[in-house]
């Protein structure tokens, strides 16, 4: 689930909107966003940094297009795995714009990938740190229940800590907003996998999408997680057969996917 530079948010729109101060005239914004552009091609992500970290020093806090430099840093930060810095940057965006939904969306998703990645997952329904996660995505929902992304990352965050029947209910609620066909086969993977794991029976039109093997999908929703849970759940001896069927879907849906 580690981002790519292709997936932090367009910096040139969001340099471009910062407003530098009055009494910083000698900053060339078009000079800084060709250097950063070019760190970020070549994954000299630490360059990178600075020159953002240059931008948002020259900034007042109460300038409100900050937070999109902010939130830039932060996707940079996580490339690196530095997620405390990328949490740190995020609380500082949710701080100075508390209505946008996607800053409380990328801080379930920082939340859970520092855990992920700190190799501290082990299957438990009692995961505060994921329950934390929970709680931010919920919060971006409140401010747009349409935000897709965040719906799929609530389930599967359902998922992370065995609470299959939540996983259920909220799939049922996000999939009006399902437009595009990469979003709807991660819905049908996490169904399938929600109703296994449940022990409910798998209807022939409810893997339709994992079965389709006319359409190649391309995705950044990474399914390592899911391998984690498996394993976990292969580890705790939890309904050998609901593993088994669960392990079966998740491999219908690698294939769904290209490669990264």
């Amino acid at each position: 689930m580690n981002p790519t530079y292709s997936e932090i948010p367009p910096l040139k729109k969001q340099i471009l909107l910062l407003k530098m101060e009055p009494n910083k005239p000698n900053v060339d914004l078009n000079t800084l966003l060709e250097r950063i552009g070019s760190y970020l091609l070549n994954e000299h992500y630490t360059c990178a940094i600075s020159l953002l970290s240059q931008v948002i020093d020259n900034s007042s806090t109460e300038n409100k297009n900050l937070p999109f430099i902010l939130s830039s840093r932060a996707s940079i930060f996580s490339i690196i795995q530095a997620w405390d810095s990328a949490i740190a940057d995020i609380q500082q965006c949710i701080s100075i714009s508390p209505d946008n939904s996607q800053y409380y969306s990328s801080m379930g998703v920082y939340i859970t990938w520092k855990h992920f990645y700190a190799n501290k997952f082990r299957i438990d329904g009692n995961n505060e740190v994921l329950k934390n996660s929970i709680y931010f995505y919920k919060e971006g929902l409140m401010r747009d229940p349409t935000d897709a992304t965040t719906w799929l990352n609530i389930i599967e965050t359902y998922l992370f800590i065995m609470e299959w029947e939540n996983a259920l209910s909220h799939l049922g609620m996000c999939k009006p907003y399902l437009y595009i066909k990469e979003n709807k086969l991660i819905w049908t993977w996490l169904t399938c996998l929600s109703l296994v794991l449940t022990g409910d029976p798998l209807e022939p039109d409810d893997k339709e999408l994992l079965m389709d093997e006319t359409f190649q999908y391309k995705t950044n929703h990474d399914y390592q997680q899911i391998d984690c849970v498996i394993s976990e759940l292969e580890r705790t001896q939890f309904y050998p057969e609901r593993v088994n069927l669960a392990k079966e879907i998740h491999q219908l849906y690698k294939k769904r996917i290209e490669a990264k």
